[in-house]
């Protein structure tokens, strides 16, 4: 069995090979994540708040249907994937910021966010029951 740190760096390199094409329609078992933004968008219309934290951000798929819709906001996208974080990054969104980081190891203050979201990732973590 695979220590946590052997896991997680299985799951980044995953993850890096699917950057590119992340969020094009050649993305196959992540294909089905698209389905749950709409649900995401609608459920955060009805609430106030500022700062938005998505972890397991990939290359930023909510955060740019979030900032779409309302842009006064600040956004922030968390990943373990630095690849993802550069996909990302390239979007060259006013008011979002990304990061690359681990949910263990948050590199914010605590209350910097209103909202966290993590969107289909708890697959991912090596002890999801923790």
């Amino acid at each position: 069995m695979k220590n946590a740190q052997q896991y997680k760096n299985l799951t980044i390199g995953e993850f890096t090979k699917a950057a590119d094409t992340y969020e094009s329609n050649y993305t196959g078992i992540y294909e089905m994540c698209k389905e749950d933004y709409p649900h995401v968008e609608e459920e955060h219309s009805k609430i106030q708040y500022h700062d938005l934290l998505d972890y397991g951000c990939g290359t930023g798929p909510m955060n740019s249907i979030l900032h779409e819709k309302d842009s006064t906001k600040h956004y922030v996208g968390l990943d373990p994937t630095p690849k993802m974080i550069e996909v990302a990054s390239a979007k060259n969104l006013e008011g979002v910021d990304w990061a690359v980081g681990d949910c263990e190891n948050l590199p914010f203050e605590d209350e910097t966010f209103d909202v966290i979201i993590c969107i289909n990732i708890f697959r991912h973590y090596p002890n999801p029951q923790n």
